[in-house]
């Protein structure tokens, strides 16, 4: 099929899927708006808000007939500049390369709201749009896989969204209202819109697969060009990284190995501009070597490293910086020589003039974004920054610091809103990395905790709507709160991070009603289970200090115990009639000396033999078996009425009672602080008699067995996953908010995990797409992740993560 019979066979899918999209945005906008204007804003704000909404009920079709009039015209144009070997030299068009743009110069389109919602779209169509990328490159017989030459990418889909808006002639501030909310309302769709663009070009025989050419390492690299625009997509990486804590100093051996490279280049040879390029390119592609026409971001001179020692290379300093246990070994000063100044001394100047700048230079976020990339505030103030340096230690951490941040903002994990966040507090961690030299190494610190669980919680509650609206409000305070102070003020970040835990665990347990009642069902089956345990015990130790013949003991240790808990799932007081009737039963078949003990057994026995009855039905006994024990108890009472002896010691029904008398009075319980794999697997049937008492549905994944029959039928569980139990411990990482990624028949997407039982028994998630919660054992994760079926996410927190990809980096521009 020709080129463009393909093109316009899949033009025809991706319009036809964005007409569909747009007529479910604009009353999903109408509702989103409404609950906006019925919110406590400003009265200005809120008659924007009223009459945003307004121009939506009133002009809806002539909206629609904007946007799919400007969205034609746009597909036309970027169908001849899709790449420069379909680009006709006859077109009015046809310029030259570096002038060639679809972006009319505008403020609006300048603005940070057209960037962060085009990042929006590009978020939320996710591995679609890159799958799109790759296959309009496959198309066009390119080896780069560049997002601009994409005729279908989501700057299509806002552009239209904006000019259509504009179009209706409001006022500024309704016309960005308009423009926000339809924006991420698209955000909800924007994936499906991707989703048919590639069923259409699969069909046509144009896959999402491309063969990947790695160029040989250069002898030297020869920074030439200017910095390339383009938004690049590659390969991500799937391997773990390897636990900081247990990285010596030096020993780092990055993400190239087994090839061979020529010498070191010198240290005068590499600036922080070449390594923020293949930093780019290594969040990107990671692991591929770099290309020897790495283009040199900026035009002024590069910023040289003059404290590296000159036998040390970069990577092992940023190995040494991040993951030794004490950062102190020597570094060269200003003048090149060796400054043995103790790492925790500073200038007082620099602390200060860092603690100022925090609170009072730090850009607003619509102005944090530069060539569609978070500015490094540390990186552009360098040179000042560098003049209040008293050490060579110290303008080393100012150099790592802006190393580390040019790597965190480029984590393609994060969202456009938390980077430019981030990027806000540059000099604040800079002033905190300076203060204390252990925020660099410490996986453990305040700060470094505080910012991966924001990440990883921001992450995890992509597709929790409710909750993602409340999360955003919190992390909002969180970082109006720290922009205004600096680490003078003790135990911030301490106090921050244990308010945020209380938030994220408060609220992912109670936004959703059903993981509130799962919740509710697993503490239930937990009391229950040790209520179980306590009544057990009781009786057990009660029974082995009388004489009670062994197949009775029995009976009443592991069969009667059972009634009493079924009892006790149906009515109290025939719970307590229940216990009441082991001292009662067993007094029964003691001797009856006085004619008043034989009397008083006569009126006893109906209820005794009744109450056992009973308990055998519930127990599902055969007939046979319930006629042996009952003619057992029948010669044991004879043998009692038949006693002479007068001299034996007679025991009353109240005495035998008063031994019982714990067991007769059931004491409170609190849940087990921990329970085995065993005991994990004896209250997972505790578990299912409590959701299907209380209706509720639930996918239970765990290493038990299957569920006893006392447990009764089960209302929507799914079938249990038979596991190998694992010795290991709960992992550090399954906390509440991380990611988890499923890749089973029946379960497939991303999950959240809502709640963790306090005792580390087990968690219970909530997986996109899936009505339902999911509870899941922590040895049934274990066994699952080794299966492959089940994954985190994120590989390694986002600090982590940066200083991973930021030694590696340092390693291929070294080779």
């Amino acid at each position: 099929m020709a080129l463009t019979d393909i093109l316009s066979s899949t033009r025809m899918a991706f319009f036809n899927a964005f007409e569909r999209v747009a007529s479910d945005i604009v009353p999903n906008a109408i509702e989103s708006l409404y609950l906006k204007s019925d919110s406590d804003y400003p009265a200005g704000e809120k008659a924007d808000v009223f009459n945003a909404r307004l121009v939506l009920q009133e002009r809806r079709d002539e909206l629609f007939r904007l946007l799919g009039g400007n969205m034609q015209q746009l597909l036309d144009r970027s169908m001849q500049t899709a790449y420069q070997t379909f680009r006709p030299n006859s077109s009015p068009l046809s310029v030259s390369a570096q002038s060639l743009s679809l972006l009319d110069s505008s403020a609006f389109e300048d603005s940070l709201r057209f960037n962060s919602l085009t990042q929006l779209l590009r978020d939320a169509a996710g591995q679609e749009l890159i799958d799109l990328n790759i296959r309009i490159a496959v198309l066009f017989s390119q080896d780069d896989i560049i997002e601009r030459e994409n005729p279908f990418r989501p700057y299509l889909l806002l552009r239209a969204l904006s000019q259509s808006v504009e179009a209706l002639r409001l006022n500024p501030e309704v016309t960005g209202i308009l423009v926000t909310h339809l924006g991420q309302c698209l955000e909800e769709k924007v994936a499906t819109i991707y989703q048919e663009t590639n069923s259409a070009l699969e069909k046509q025989g144009i896959h999402a697969q491309l063969t990947l050419k790695i160029n040989k390492a250069p002898e030297s690299i020869n920074p030439v060009g200017q910095l390339a625009g383009e938004y690049r997509y590659g390969a991500t990486s799937s391997a773990g990284y390897a636990p900081s804590a247990e990285m010596p100093a030096g020993s780092y051996t990055g993400g190239v190995s087994g090839a061979h490279f020529p010498p070191l280049e010198p240290v005068s040879a590499i600036s922080m501009e070449r390594l923020f390029q293949v930093l780019r390119n290594d969040w990107a592609a990671p692991g591929l070597k770099v290309s020897p026409q790495m283009p040199q971001p900026v035009a002024h001179a590069p910023s040289t490293l003059n404290w590296l020692p000159h036998a040390v290379s970069l990577r092992d300093q940023l190995a040494q910086m991040f993951f030794a246990e004490s950062a102190s070994a020597p570094v060269t000063g200003k003048s090149g020589e060796v400054d043995q100044v103790d790492q925790t001394v500073h200038g007082d100047q620099l602390i200060r003039t860092l603690g100022e700048m925090h609170k009072s230079q730090v850009p607003d976020c619509s102005q944090m974004l530069k060539d569609d990339e978070v500015r490094n505030l540390i990186y552009e103030q360098r040179t000042s920054l560098m003049a209040l340096a008293d050490s060579g230690k110290e303008s080393m951490t100012i150099d790592m610091m802006a190393m580390l941040m040019a790597s965190v903002l480029k984590d393609p994990l994060l969202t456009a809103s938390l980077r430019t966040e981030l990027g806000r507090l540059a000099y604040l961690l800079l002033q905190l990395a300076l203060l204390e030299p252990d925020f660099l190494h410490q996986p453990e610190h305040p700060a470094q905790v505080l910012l991966n669980r924001i990440s990883t919680v921001t992450i995890g509650a992509q597709h929790l709507p409710v909750f993602n609206l409340r999360l955003e409000e919190e992390i909002t305070r969180i970082f109006k709160t720290l922009g205004r102070h600096d680490c003078s003020v003790p135990g911030l970040f301490e106090r921050i991070d244990h308010r945020f835990e209380t938030f994220v665990a408060r609220e992912l347990k109670s936004h959703n009603k059903q993981i509130r009642r799962v919740v509710k069902s697993i503490e239930e089956a937990q009391i229950r289970y040790a209520q179980f345990i306590q009544t057990a015990t009781l009786l057990k130790g009660i029974l082995s200090t009388r004489a009670v013949p062994d197949q009775f003991r029995n009976i009443l240790e592991n069969d009667w115990i059972r009634v009493i808990y079924m009892a006790e799932r149906r009515d109290s007081a025939l719970a307590r009639r229940l216990r009441m009737f082991v001292p009662d039963i067993l007094w029964s078949m003691l001797p009856k000396i006085s004619p008043e003990d034989g009397t008083q057994l006569s009126v006893r026995l109906p209820q005794l033999l009744a109450d056992l009855k009973l308990g055998m039905e519930l127990l599902s006994w055969s007939q046979f078996k319930q006629n042996a024990l009952l003619n057992w108890l029948n010669d044991a009472h004879g043998r009692a009425l038949r006693t002479t002896e007068r001299d034996m010691p007679a025991e009353s029904l109240g005495d035998v009672r008063q031994a019982f008398r714990e067991f007769l009075q059931q004491q409170p319980v609190m849940p087990p602080a921990s329970l085995t794999e065993a005991e994990y697997a004896e209250m997972s049937v505790y578990l299912r008699d409590v959701l299907a008492k209380v209706g509720v549905e639930a996918i239970l994944l765990d290493d038990g067995s299957p569920a006893e029959e006392m447990a009764g039928p089960i209302i929507g569980i799914a079938e249990s996953v038979k596991l190998i139990p694992s010795p290991r411990v709960l992992p550090r990482s399954l906390v509440s908010g991380t990611p988890v990624i499923f890749n089973m028949p029946d379960l497939m997407g991303q999950g959240c995990i809502n709640w963790v039982n306090p005792n580390n028994s087990n968690v219970v998630l909530s997986v996109k797409g899936q009505e339902v919660p999911v509870i899941l054992s922590v040895p049934g994760f274990v066994a699952l992740s080794q299966q492959g079926v089940v994954r985190l996410l994120e590989t390694a927190p986002l600090f982590e993560r940066a200083i991973h990809t930021l030694i590696r980096s340092a390693e291929l521009l070294e080779k």
